[in-house]
Order: structure tokens, then C-alpha cells, then sequence
């Protein structure tokens, strides 16, 4: 049996929502502003990009050093992963500057340069670092260099890229990686984020509603009704049928919370 990936939402600060998140085993992943933990709660720090990205604004990396000193600082445990400053759907560029930051961080600069106690510096430098790939991204793009230094991969980029879910997922752990699969902002994608065999996701969908977080766990549980049927009465040619299967198309609007 398939194990089931790690949840993580949005940062909600929902007493309710927090106590049914620990009673499955999700966390939180933080996009932007300070970082809250429960005790043992697994949690992630998103670089920030993507919320710049949608605000119309540059990417701030001084904010971003900021975020993860207060982390270091605060967290009681390391998180899941830090997701490596990237450009959305900005293929080698983003690569490129992504790379630029695993030395700044696997390096002294933050101490000499920002200010960061040894400390700080020795916490965030044993954090797992995951790289976002997006769209323009190869395979042979990534450099033994840099899959020695990151723990895992990031499914990002455009609804098109992300139906190479499953080809990365099987690059990372063809390479002893981790995958995640960022914004499943529908039911749909969350579908497809269990088939591609992910580690992990992302998503907000189940923060808008109490019925679209109740949803959204049912589907995690559960799977998709529709393709269990399919599995049942077609059983020969599952394995044919899900690799032929088209990628999660754009949401319908009622289905669209991010």
C-alpha cells in the first residue's frame, strides 16, 4: 500500500483547525512572515517568492534572512525542509539563483554578512534545503553538486509543469531525495500528487471551509471514488491506464482556493 504524503497547509493560526491538523499528522508551511509551531507539528518555511510573485513585488531577501533567523530562533524542532529562493517559472534563472543561495547558506556569509550568531548559523545550515524546480527545468539540469547539497526537490511552476510530478518524484528518489508537491490547490491536484508517489504537499484548500477541509481529508484517506471504480472493474490495465491518465487540469471555480 501506498503511504499516504505528509500535508502540510497554509499558516492558519486556527485553534480548531491546529487541533485537527495534529490528530492527522499535517503541519504548516510558512510563505511569507513569522513562523508558529506546536509541539512536534511538522512545519516548513517557504522562501517567500510566490507570494511576491502574486503581489506584484521583487522577491525581498533580507526579509527572507530575517524569517529564518526568527525560525532558528523560536522553532522547537527543525522543519520538513526550507525551500531554496527561486523565480516562478523561471527555469535556468531560477536554478541559478537558487544555487547562488545553498552557498550563502551552507557557508559562513550569513555570520560574516548578516549578522547571524554561530548559533543561528549552524541550525539553519543543518536544516534540509529543497530546490524548486520550475518550468524549463531538466533532469540533466541538476548538477551532482547540487543534489549532494539539497535534501529534496520542489514541484513547482506552472499547472503544465507540474504534470511532471512523477518523473521528478522519480528523479528524487532515484537519487535518495525527497519530493514535494507545492500548491495542490484542488482536489484534482491532490489526486495527482499521490499518484506521482510525492513525499509531500502543499495546499490551502482545506483552510477556506470547515465542509473543503473535511473534503480535502476524505480525498487524502479515501482517494478519488471515481478512479477506485476505474481500478475495480478494470484491474489489468490499472498500471497502463494511470500512466496514461492527463495531467490535473486548472481548477473549476468551484474548486479554486488558491
Amino acid at each position: 500500500m501506498r503511504i499516504k504524503p505528509l500535508v502540510l497547509v497554509g499558516g492558519t493560526k486556527s485553534k480548531k483547525i491546529i487541533k485537527r491538523l495534529n490528530a492527522l499528522g499535517w503541519g504548516r508551511i510558512w510563505n511569507e512572515g513569522r513562523t508558529y509551531h506546536s509541539p512536534k507539528e511538522p512545519w516548513a518555511l517557504d522562501n517567500g517568492a510566490y507570494a511576491a510573485y502574486l503581489n506584484g513585488t521583487e522577491f525581498d531577501q533580507v526579509q527572507f534572512l530575517h524569517r529564518l533567523r526568527d525560525a532558528a530562533q523560536r522553532a522547537p524542532h527543525r522543519p520538513e525542509f526550507v525551500v531554496l529562493p527561486d523565480i516562478v517559472a523561471g527555469g535556468l534563472a531560477s536554478l541559478e539563483l537558487s544555487e547562488k543561495w545553498l552557498g550563502i547558506l551552507h557557508t559562513d556569509t550569513m555570520q560574516e554578512r548578516h549578522g547571524f550568531t554561530p548559533i543561528d548559523y549552524h541550525t539553519i545550515r543543518g536544516w534540509p534545503k529543497y530546490l524548486a524546480v520550475q518550468d524549463g527545468l531538466l533532469e540533466t539540469h541538476i548538477t551532482d553538486r547540487i543534489i549532494r547539497e539539497i535534501a529534496g526537490i520542489f514541484v513547482g511552476g506552472s499547472n503544465g509543469f507540474k504534470s511532471t510530478a512523477q518523473l521528478w518524484t522519480s528523479f528524487a528518489h532515484k537519487n535518495d531525495l525527497k519530493c514535494h508537491y507545492g500548491r495542490a490547490g484542488t482536489l484534482k491536484k491532490l489526486d495527482h500528487a499521490i499518484e506521482s508517489g510525492v513525499d509531500s504537499l502543499d495546499s490551502a484548500f482545506p483552510l477556506w471551509t470547515a465542509e473543503r477541509l473535511d473534503r480535502f481529508v476524505a480525498r487524502w484517506v479515501y482517494g478519488n471514488p471515481q478512479l477506485r471504480l476505474w481500478e475495480r472493474l478494470s484491474p489489468d490495465r490499472n498500471t497502463q491506464i494511470l500512466s496514461q491518465r492527463p495531467p490535473a487540469s486548472d481548477p473549476s471555480p468551484e474548486e479554486t482556493p488558491e
